[in-house]
């Protein structure tokens, strides 16, 4: 973390234990304090490629030992094209991976999404991340 600067009366501290992400793009809290990390494999596939085959997924961390400090990962979601973003609700984590908006839901509380839903559909895919982003909740209670 050598070289970041923050404003006078904040402060930069680790999040997770080492190695537990790697290539992480965007990330969203559930109501339990559990992470949800939109991560890349490193890859960066031409758009005919990732849509053949989707390589990014999303990390579930979670803080086993309630020390503030994220110490165990799974992969909750993979084969994902380009998850640029998500938010849980009602049980489900919603992730905008282009050409959809999908439904993630853990139906056996195992820590990996178990049922995949296409909520809505036909968003242009390109690698370059000019694509759709979200999802997330407008103040007027609305998923964007």
């Amino acid at each position: 973390m050598d070289g970041l600067k923050v404003p006078i009366g904040f402060s930069i501290e680790r999040a997770t234990s080492p190695g537990l992400v790697h290539y992480p793009m965007f990330a969203s809290f559930d109501g339990n304090g559990r992470l949800f990390v939109f991560e890349s494999d490193g890859s960066s596939p031409s758009t005919e490629d990732m849509l053949k085959k989707p390589s990014y997924f999303v990390r579930l961390l979670e803080d086993t030992d309630s020390d503030g400090i994220f110490d165990k990962s799974k992969i909750f979601a993979d084969s994902l094209s380009y998850p640029k973003g998500g938010v849980f609700y009602r049980g489900s984590l919603y992730v905008t991976a282009s050409p959809d908006l999908l439904r993630l839901t853990d139906t056996n509380e195992d820590g990996v999404a178990d049922k995949r839903e296409v909520i809505l559909t036909g968003w242009v895919l390109n690698h370059n991340g000019a694509l759709l982003g979200g999802p997330f909740f407008g103040p007027d209670g609305w998923m964007y």
